[in-house]
């Protein structure tokens, strides 16, 4: 348990040095007025960390060091024991007002030596320390100042500091919410109106998307389509190169065989004439000689008539090819002809074309640049027309408060003029309390009570010295009488007469000094009075110096209020909302101006859209196009007509030369054949005579001829199959032609639709819909498009940051809305727990006020509230019921059952917390014996528990204390001059027995 052990004191206040123990239990420190005890406590006081002056009983801080110390502080050490711990607390202060704290001799702050001592459960500001005049400041009370020391028992304030904040919390959340609500219902209205053209401007855009998807799908489908006819092309093409590869591979075969079929039949017509030449060797080998060469020649004639039929065959069918070329030559020609002519004729359209679409250009160029700034022109109008727009809204906003908050100011105005009358009323009522304040300070009560005292001290000294004498001279009295012989105090001869004389003159002497203790008694008496008068002034002094320091605060509030009400009439200056009237006529007026020059400059850049000039520029554009094109396919199938051209051509040359080769042979066979037939006539004769003999021959070599015969037929066949395969290649060649033809026209569609695509990269085409679909949606949408005409692009960006903007304010509100809630439902909270801490302490109080009474005057005390339904709120009654008596509220009692029970009061709170030690100065002033003997036994009590310290005159009270302490004071300096330990249960305080305070140095 923590206890207080020794106080030191070095140059405080009116001690020099000082040592003070404390008992365990209840000490007791006296002296006579002005002694300097109550100096102790403001030691206490002031070790503890108190800064107040008014309760360390000082004007300024320098005050507190001694005045005759030769030293330029003052010092204070507390010596504290917790447990087995022990902890020695100081302070010093210098004379210029700085004060120095130190824990265990290292230096520290107050606000370390305060968690220490809130650690140790002691509480500087707690109600265990009672100075003088607390008691009749508690009788003095209204019932409110009453019930706000509950209040501070209780730890209301800290319940109210917060909600305090949660109210202050509560009106800023409803302003808040006020202007949420105003500016929402601004933003929705605008936001209405901006959602309809959001609408149209989203629908535009995404037809335009649409658009651009399906002619992506229409270009992505026209090019499949072509590129898979392409490919059909192509595949054709390879099947037909691959036909005619293996046609050529094949007649280069029938050639070889051919070739290899004419060696063998040459190399048969060797071996007759071999044979024939060994046939006729017994005949005569000149007869052989003519019957083969007459054999050979007319074999040579027939194999030239042969060959010359067959030639003229040949001729015959390439005849007939070079008519029909001639024919599809001079289609061919015709055809390019008539091309070329309108080759010609759209080159001259396109110079003319190009030439217009020139001069267009530089045209419609100059008229974009006029576009241009146009639309930046009208861009800048609405901007200017959407910030006066801002302006306007925000000028409405305070015209549209304007009467609210007139009304309010109004109200608020009224409050203040009515509060600033309560104040001056008071703050005149405080001035005439400072005229009354220093009619009595110019009497110096102080002084005066200080002089009451010092007589009464003085008195009081004189009085116990006569009384001293008075015992005295009755003592030597007693003894005379007793004497017989000698005189008790000379030791000279005592006779009767002597003796009778003695005894008659001390008594008159006595009565003289009981007279003379009689005329102290009643001067003390009336200097009592007196000094309860000067008490009662400086009282008086002391509420009225409190009641005058709070006129600063009211001058304070006073200045306030009229700032506040500058403040408001200024918000009610007519002059001030005229200017935002009129401010409000000039931006509409403005926006009505440039809304109109925004409408002409939308015309003039509607008039500049819609002159023919653009529409001539894309007309004369589209005819370049299509002129281009059709120069384009032009070439391409003028192309195609002269490579035909020149295929046919040279099918043509082919023939013309090949007939030219073979009429050459027909004319070498023919007169090979006359010169043939004129040798065989001429061997037929030589012949004729050899006839017989060859007729044998014949026979041997009809075999050979059988196999000539074979062999010329199968010449002849294959012949014919490179005769029909070739025509077959020329068949082919002539669709290969076709088809590259067919493909040069495809390539070109297909790099029109390339460079057209290139517009729409990035676009994802749509896969499920067919060419036809996309076409007729597409012209949906342009039609569609139409309908719309002009849309606000920006409505959509504009529209989503209002959105946003709304949406965060409402997110904003409804989160104020909780908050709102959230705080009312902390205020609430706040009140029901501290009605409950507060109702709890009060029972606890009152308990202990009702025992305590009940121990004082055996009778009832109760403690009670003026309006029971709102404890929190009213007054707390004292009402007390003494033995035998009626229930009387505090303010009817006598001064001692006053005293009495406001200690009762005193006791009953302390006891709610029960402190380490209490402190009382002079509380018990106005007790009797009677009532100081109860006070005194509930100390003893306490004391069990708890260190007690009183500072008191009243000896009913000292001769309970364990310890006592007295305070002398000589030549302006306080000393301790004894001590008396009343049991010797405290072993610290046993070394301490025979302590006395050091003197002067």
């Amino acid at each position: 348990m923590t206890r207080l052990i020794k106080l030191s004191l070095k140059n405080f206040k009116s001690f020099k040095k000082a040592e003070i123990p404390i008992s365990k239990g209840f000490t007791s420190i006296v002296g006579s007025n002005g002694s300097g005890k109550s100096n102790t406590l403001d030691a206490l006081l002031f070790v503890l960390g108190i800064t107040s002056l008014k309760t360390l009983r000082a004007g300024k801080l320098t005050d507190l060091v001694n005045t005759n110390a030769k030293e330029n502080y003052a010092k204070v050490d507390l010596l504290i024991k917790d447990k087995d711990k022990q902890y020695e607390v100081s302070r010093m202060i210098d004379k210029q007002g700085k004060s120095i704290y130190r824990l265990d001799g290292k230096r520290t702050t107050l606000n370390e030596i305060n968690s220490l001592l809130v650690e140790l459960g002691i509480d500087v500001d707690g109600h265990n320390i009672v100075t003088q005049g607390d008691i009749t400041k508690i009788i003095e009370m209204s019932p409110i100042q009453r019930r706000e020391i509950i209040d501070s028992v209780a730890g209301l304030s800290e319940f109210d500091s917060k909600k305090e904040e949660a109210i202050k919390e509560l009106d800023k959340v409803d302003l808040k919410i006020k202007e949420a609500t105003i500016i929402l219902n601004e933003r929705n209205e605008f936001l209405t109106d901006l959602q309809e053209e959001m609408r149209a401007a989203k629908e535009y855009k995404e037809l335009e998307e649409e658009k651009k998807r399906t002619k992506a799908t229409i270009f992505e489908k026209e090019l499949y389509s072509i590129e898979k006819k392409t490919l059909d092309l192509d595949n054709e093409l390879s099947k037909m190169n691959t036909e005619k590869n293996t046609l050529d591979e094949r007649i280069i075969q029938y050639r070889k065989e051919l070739q290899e079929e004419k060696s063998k039949s040459e190399e048969l017509s060797r071996k007759i004439l071999k044979a024939s030449e060994h046939t006729y060797t017994t005949i005569g080998r000149e007869y052989e000689e003519k019957k083969s060469k007459f054999l050979l020649e007319q074999e040579k004639i027939d194999l030239n008539k042969k060959q010359i039929n067959k030639n003229k065959e040949k001729i015959n069918l390439n005849n007939d090819t070079t008519k029909k070329i001639d024919g599809e030559k001079t289609e061919i020609e015709e055809k390019i002809n008539k091309m070329s002519d309108e080759k010609k004729l759209i080159e001259e359209e396109l110079k003319e074309i190009v030439k217009k679409k020139n001069d267009l250009e530089s045209i419609v160029r100059e008229k974009n640049i006029d576009l241009q700034k146009k639309e930046g022109e009208i861009e800048e109008i609405e901007e200017k027309i959407e910030k006066l727009k801002k302006e306007l809204f925000n000028v409405e906003l305070i015209t549209k408060n304007f009467e609210k908050q007139k009304i309010f100011n109004e109200k608020k105005l009224s409050e203040l003029l009515t509060e600033e009358k309560e104040l001056l009323e008071e703050k005149n009522k405080i001035e005439e309390k400072k005229k009354t304040l220093n009619i009595h300070l110019s009497k110096n009560p102080e002084k005066e009570l200080n002089e009451i005292e010092e007589k009464i001290n003085q008195l009081y000294e004189e009085k116990s010295f006569l009384k001293g004498k008075k015992t005295q001279e009755e003592k030597a009295l007693n003894e005379l009488k007793k004497a017989s012989s000698q005189c008790p105090t000379c030791d000279s001869i005592l006779n009767e007469n002597k003796k009778t004389s003695l005894i008659t003159l001390k008594e008159n002497l006595i009565k003289e000094f009981i007279i003379k203790e009689n005329e102290k008694s009643e001067s003390i008496t009336e200097l009592k009075k007196k000094l309860e008068e000067t008490k009662e002034t400086i009282n008086l002094i002391s509420r009225i110096s409190s009641e005058i320091m709070h006129e600063k605060s009211i001058i304070t509030r006073i200045n306030e209020l009229n700032n506040r009400k500058i403040e408001l009439e200024k918000e009610l200056d007519e002059n001030f909302i005229k200017k935002e009237f009129e401010k409000r006529d000039e931006y509409t007026k403005s926006i009505e101006s440039i809304t109109k020059e925004l409408t002409r400059a939308k015309e003039e850049l509607y008039e500049i859209r819609n002159q023919n000039i653009f529409e001539d520029y894309s007309t004369a554009n589209k005819q370049n196009e299509n002129l281009l094109h059709k120069k384009s396919v032009l070439d391409n199938n003028l192309n195609e007509l002269k490579s035909r051209l020149d295929n046919i051509s040279a099918r043509e040359d082919d023939a013309v030369f090949e007939n030219n080769a073979l009429q050459s042979e027909i004319d070498e066979f023919n007169n090979e054949i006359k010169n043939k037939e004129k040798l065989i006539e001429e061997l037929k004769e030589e012949m004729l005579s050899k006839e017989k003999e060859l007729i044998e021959a014949k026979k041997k070599n009809a075999i050979l001829s059988d196999e000539k015969e074979y062999s010329d037929k199968k010449i002849d066949k294959l012949e014919k199959e490179i005769w029909n395969d070739s025509g077959k290649i020329k068949k082919i060649e002539t669709r290969i032609n076709e088809f590259n033809v067919e493909k040069g026209k495809i390539s070109v569609k297909q790099n029109d639709l390339i460079e057209e695509k290139k517009g729409y990269e990035g676009i994802a085409p749509y896969t499920s819909k067919s060419l036809e679909e996309c076409k007729e949606k597409l012209s949906f949408i342009e039609k569609r498009l139409n309908e719309i005409g002009a849309v606000n692009l920006k409505a959509v960006d504009n529209f989503n940051e209002l959105k946003k903007e709304v949406d965060d304010i409402q997110q904003k509100a409804d989160k104020l809305s909780e908050e709102r809630l959230a705080v009312l439902d902390m205020i609430d909270k706040i009140e029901i727990k501290r009605t409950g801490v507060f109702m709890e302490c009060f029972n606890e109080i009152n308990a202990n006020f009702k025992e305590i009474f009940f121990n004082f005057f055996s009778g009832e005390g109760n403690l009670s509230f003026q309006n029971p339904d709102k404890p929190l709120e009213s007054g707390l009654m004292i009402d007390a019921k003494h033995k035998g008596g009626n229930l009387l509220n505090i303010d009817s009692m006598s001064g001692g059952e006053k005293t009495l029970t406001a200690l009762a009061f005193m006791f009953a709170i302390q006891l709610h917390r029960p402190a380490p030690f209490y402190a009382f100065d002079e509380a018990d002033a106005a007790l009797d014996k009677e009532n100081s003997l109860k006070m005194s036994n509930l100390i003893e009590k306490i004391a069990e528990k708890s260190q007690f310290i009183a500072i008191t005159h009243n000896d009913v009270i000292t001769k309970k204390a364990h310890q006592i302490i007295g305070v002398a004071r000589a030549r302006d300096n306080s000393s301790v001059i004894g001590l008396k330990l009343k049991n010797q249960q405290d072993p610290e305080l046993k070394e301490l027995e025979n302590f006395e305070a050091e003197k002067e140095d």
